[in-house]
């Protein structure tokens, strides 16, 4: 008993001297994070942000920022400046210890003063339907400058543009599409683009849907396509069976082969706006 209580004693001892990564526990680390200073940059300006942590070992470290208008940046820290403003970056540190440390830096971003620029699209304004997209490009004067622009909508829930100037039509209304110079964010053009409701047909009705026709006799029958103004009321009437009735013109329908007594052959009026819309009509024969 009493060797079992000391050899107890002398394990208790050693587990409270040894050191703590022998009991399962790392010693705690107390990292810290250092970043650049607030900065300030002109339009078109490429700046490497520093982040340093001590110690690195393990530790993770992740850019973001609040506002991708104003600036670009990389994964490493890199920013490139686009239009003038502010920018807030958030540095995040993960410690392999579970510690997280944040710091912010703000870049703020100044126009670039170029004398004499001007930009002009090459259009003023342009009119799509819903759905629909349109091009635009826009040139920037004096030629010994960067061409490149930045591409903004006033309404980007009724027309959407991309970085290369293509505008999709989103929602009926009214955007201003607006071209700035990347050299001077201050020299600008608009074109007004005005998206309308794409028109709809509504309906197709063939007129009478039965007729009684005899051997080699035609008879013209009438086709009605409801749809918006504006839009196309053509169709196209064909046979569904022309070795029996065949259709010429608009819709002139003549039985070219006997039926037998019941038997009968569809004509069919299809809208050319939409070949969804379609009417049919049964050719009989005259007993």
């Amino acid at each position: 008993m009493l060797f079992g209580a000391l050899a107890a004693i002398a394990c208790s001892e050693r587990e409270i001297t040894a050191p703590c990564n022998t009991c399962g526990t790392p010693p705690l680390t107390n990292y810290t994070l250092s970043v650049s200073n607030d900065t300030s940059v002109f339009v078109g300006d490429v700046v490497a942000l520093r982040a340093t942590v001590t110690p690195s070992a393990g530790v993770v470290i992740t850019w973001s920022t609040n506002n991708t208008s104003v600036v670009t940046l990389s994964s490493n820290g890199v920013v490139t400046a686009l239009t003038p403003g502010l920018a807030r970056i958030q540095v995040q540190a993960n410690c392999p210890n579970g510690q997280v440390i944040t710091r912010e830096i703000k870049v703020t971003v100044n126009a670039k003063s170029v004398a004499n620029v001007s930009v002009t699209i090459g259009a003023s304004s342009a009119t799509i339907f819903v759905g629909d997209t349109v091009s635009f490009s826009a040139e920037v004067n004096p030629k010994s400058v960067t061409q490149t622009v930045l591409w903004r909508s006033s309404a980007p829930h009724v027309a959407a543009v991309s970085s290369a100037g293509k505008v999709a039509g989103v929602a009926p209304g009214i955007a201003r599409i607006i071209a700035l110079a990347v050299v001077d964010t201050t020299k600008r053009d608009t074109v007004v683009v005005t998206v309308n409701a794409r028109p709809k047909v509504y309906g197709i009705k063939v007129t009478p849907d039965s007729i009684d026709l005899a051997l080699n006799e035609n008879r013209e029958l009438i086709v009605t396509v409801q749809a918006d103004p504006g839009l196309s009321k053509d169709y196209v009437c064909r046979s569904l069976s022309a070795a029996y009735v065949t259709v010429t013109g608009k819709c002139n329908v003549k039985l070219i082969f006997p039926l037998s007594a019941g038997q009968s052959v569809t004509v069919e009026a299809e809208a050319i706006a939409d070949r969804g819309f379609r009417s049919r009509a049964r050719v009989y024969m005259k007993p």
